[in-house]
């Protein structure tokens, strides 16, 4: 069945309404979310040279060349597609050489799409929580994520420890957060470690939070987590009724929990109250805003 979807188009003029400037050279930062974008006009994009920061979350841009398309900003080095019922992406090889930041938050990625993301050599910072993933690619389909520091999984499916060691490749990976995956255990047929080195050289900081951990005895592979100092456990049966303190693991390894509602109780936030914006506020001219139409193929 065909679908046609109405919504906008990001070109050059609606960049320049967010950025606050009539010249794409002065637009450094733009916040892009919720307008119902369906698609870029990415030939506009190169004149954009000092763009440096992007929020599209909570559009449409569900297409699986939205990264192909950011490619034409030279600068850009944080991007937010969250929120944007993206099932797939394609990486040109070679491109987005600036992107240290990326969030694929609530999308419909699975575990494969790691696989792209390696082609993005400097990413330092990636959220990949509530999406479809079960599995991370073995280790030679990721090891180009080599300057990563900080990944986000929560909320997705990956209950045992086979599912997610080969996380281990990563040399610069610092923080991994793994809450609401359903975890009761980290199990490991080789208490030895990795070739007898243990794991994750580089991870000092372990989120279990939300997860159904029952005891402590349960967690003992993050003993051979060579780096580790924190492992958080909030919101796990194991930690009611104790105090919210930091306790310790044998090794010197520092627990820390604290009560907290569940993710799914937080909202997005629309109840606090809002943070003044640094950024100048959008004024758009709907009547030189262009809207488009996107048709997609679906089942039936």
């Amino acid at each position: 069945a065909l679908t046609i979807e109405d919504g906008r188009l990001l070109d050059g003029f609606l960049l320049l309404a967010a950025g606050g400037s009539s010249s794409p050279d002065d637009v450094v930062s733009a916040n892009l979310s919720s307008l119902q974008i369906i698609d870029v006009a990415d030939e506009d994009l190169a004149y954009f040279v000092s763009l440096d920061r992007l929020d599209l979350s909570d559009n449409k841009l569900n297409h699986a060349h939205i990264l192909r398309q950011m490619a034409k900003l030279p600068l850009i080095s944080s991007l937010n597609l969250a929120c944007n019922s993206i099932h797939t992406l394609q990486v040109t090889p070679h491109s987005l050489t600036k992107l240290e930041c990326l969030d694929l938050s609530y999308n419909s990625l699975r575990g494969d799409i790691l696989c792209e993301l390696a082609q993005l050599y400097n990413l330092v910072t990636l959220n990949l929580s509530s999406n479809n993933i079960s599995l991370i690619p073995p280790e030679g389909d990721i090891c180009g994520l080599r300057s990563l520091e900080q990944l986000t999984l929560d909320n997705n499916d990956l209950v045992q420890f086979a599912q997610w060691r080969s996380l281990d490749v990563l040399p610069r990976l610092r923080k991994l957060s793994l809450k609401s995956n359903r975890i009761k255990r980290l199990k490991v047929d080789d208490l030895h470690g990795a070739d007898g080195g243990g794991y994750f050289e580089a991870l000092e900081d372990l989120d279990l939070s939300a997860n159904d951990i029952v005891s402590c005895e349960q967690l003992l592979v993050v003993r051979l987590f060579r780096a580790l100092q924190t492992l958080r456990l909030s919101n796990n049966p194991v930690m009611l009724g104790r105090s919210s303190d930091s306790q310790r693991l044998p090794g010197g390894v520092s627990i820390f929990a604290q009560q907290s509602k569940q993710w799914y109780l937080c909202g997005g936030g629309c109840f606090m109250r809002k943070v003044k914006p640094k950024e100048p506020r959008l004024k758009l001219n709907r009547k030189m805003l262009r809207r488009v139409r996107s048709a997609t193929v679906g089942a039936g």
